[in-house]
This record gives C-alpha cells, sequence and structure tokens, in this order.
C-alpha cells in the first residue's frame, strides 16, 4: 500500500524512517536504504483499537530501544509501539483521562530526563515528569490568541540541543513560538518570542503560511519550518528578520515536481545534518534533500 497524506517523518542515526502515514492511519518503518516499508501500528481504518489510529499526527522515535510514540489525534492519545518486537498494538501513554486532559494531540517528544511533551488542541504543551501522574503546562494559556502567551493551533513542536527550549509550529498565527522550559523547579514561562514569521500570512521571506512543523539543527540552532501554506521548506538563522527557501517554492506554488511539494507538513533533519527530509503530504511521499 502507497503512503498517503504522510503527516511526519523521523530518521534515526541507524538510517531507519519512520513515517505517519496519516491518510491510511497507520505508522510506517523503512529500514536504512529501503522504500519497502512495515506497518508497526494501524490497519488502514479510522478507528480506536488499540492497533488502530485515528488522523496520526506527529511523531517520537527512542534511540535506544526504537519504541515509537505516534500523536493519535482524534483518538484523543498518544500510543506507544515497538518497532523491534511488532505486536501491531499500541500501549496507551496519556489521553483524554489524563490529568490534565488530552485532547486532540499535535505533536509529541522526549527530552534527555525522559519527560514526555505533548501539544494538543487546547492550544497549549504540556510536560509531564517520569512516572507522574499529574501533567504541567509550559507553553500556552489553553484558549487561543494571537498574542505572545497564546496559540491558535500548536502543530509540531521540536526541543533546542541543550533541552532548555521548544520550538513550536503556531499554525494558524502563521508563526514559531520559542519557549523557556522550566528546570529544577523554576516556574514555568509565561510568554513566548517570535522567532519566525507573526507578520500574516504570506509567501515574502518574513511570512509563513499555515506551518505544520519545525526542527531546530542541534549543531547550528537554525531552524527549518515546514510552511505547509506556501509549499516550501524555510530556513531561518538564530536571530534572522526573514527565512530563505531551500526546498520547495519560494513563491508559494503547488506542484509534483521533484524538488516540489504540495502542502508539506512534516520536517526532519538526519543525524550529520547532512540530509532535509519532508513529508510531502498531497504529492503522498517523503522527498530527501542533500542540505547546502
Amino acid at each position: 500500500m502507497a503512503l498517503y497524506g504522510p503527516a511526519s517523518v523521523y530518521v534515526m542515526p541507524n538510517g531507519n524512517m519512520y513515517v505517519v502515514d496519516r491518510g491510511n492511519n497507520r505508522v510506517q518503518k523503512y529500514p536504512a536504504g529501503s522504500r519497502l516499508g512495515t506497518t508497526l501500528l494501524g490497519d488502514g481504518t479510522a478507528d480506536s483499537g488499540s492497533d488502530q489510529l485515528d488522523e496520526p499526527m506527529g511523531l517520537y522515535v527512542d534511540a535506544l530501544t526504537e519504541d515509537v510514540y505516534v500523536a493519535d489525534c482524534y483518538n484523543l492519545r498518544v500510543q506507544q509501539v515497538s518497532s523491534v518486537n511488532v505486536t501491531l498494538q499500541g500501549l496507551t501513554v496519556v489521553d483524554s483521562s489524563s490529568s490534565p486532559s488530552v485532547y486532540g494531540p499535535f505533536g509529541v517528544q522526549f527530552d534527555a530526563q525522559r519527560n514526555l511533551y505533548v501539544s494538543d488542541w487546547n492550544q497549549r504543551v504540556i510536560k509531564w515528569s517520569p512516572n507522574a501522574t499529574i501533567g504541567i503546562l509550559v507553553a500556552g494559556t489553553g484558549t487561543v490568541g494571537s498574542d505572545a502567551s497564546s496559540f491558535n493551533l500548536p502543530d509540531i513542536f521540536d526541543l533546542d540541543a541543550t533541552g532548555e527550549y521548544v520550538y513550536v509550529a503556531d499554525r494558524n498565527n502563521n508563526r514559531i513560538q520559542k519557549w523557556k522550559l522550566p528546570f529544577n523547579g523554576s516556574a514555568p514561562a509565561t510568554a513566548g518570542v517570535t522567532v519566525a514569521g507573526g507578520n500574516g500570512a504570506g509567501n515574502l521571506p518574513n511570512q509563513l503560511n499555515s506551518p505544520h512543523s519545525v526542527y531546530v539543527s542541534k549543531k547550528t540552532g537554525a531552524i527549518y519550518i515546514a510552511d505547509s501554506g506556501n509549499n516550501r521548506v524555510q530556513r531561518w538563522q538564530v536571530g534572522a528578520t526573514e527565512g530563505v527557501t531551500i526546498a520547495g517554492s519560494p513563491s508559494g506554488v503547488s506542484s509534483t515536481g521533484p524538488t516540489d511539494f504540495s502542502y508539506p507538513e512534516g520536517v526532519f533533519l538526519d543525524a550529520n545534518e547532512t540530509y532535509l527530509y519532508v513529508a510531502d503530504q498531497g504529492n503522498n511521499r517523503v522527498q530527501r534533500f542533500t542540505l547546502m
């Protein structure tokens, strides 16, 4: 079965690639160098069984175990599944019964201390410490807004190399927000800082249009953005006031060519930051580009 509307991509240091195949409600694993995938979770139908998904979005893969965590959006949960001992059965990590309740998760990630972070439809990012039963709000207010304290659909996010900051694709505010995370009992930040976009929806170098995901370079701190509505990937250097189109259409045109996109949703760099991987949702494919 071919990909149908892939939403996100994750590549391990060993070259194994994982793809959230959203339209097929499944997660696929591709061994390094192979275009033949294996289904890890999901049976192709949208439903709520432990072996099923409904509109999966973001994903994270554990570097040691290669366990996969997927934001199962319409099922209001985050599911965990092994990519080594494949059972096709997911284990729920957090869901609508958690505290606070998870509602429509978009992004999921762990930091080096095994803290779990989830962005959801409640306009926020929540953090759960290891073995915690109650999470804390670390970004957003829980209500829709466009000020520095709020989000309007926080989508797939990323942590910087130090784990001190979270960068959030604030989709309907057409911007990327950077929030300082609480450490050693410090209080969460009450506002974020716009580090890309925030100048209205558009295709100018200082604008974004419905960004769905962001990846932070672990070497330079530059951010790579799936600027979905503009059918391009933008790179914003640290402190930049505008971005550079490194893949896709600088003018926002959708197309099917090998260097083009149709509503790209996921963006990821390999461990050496040699390659850029893009989940090209509208073209039902994942594209790889050599970074210059």
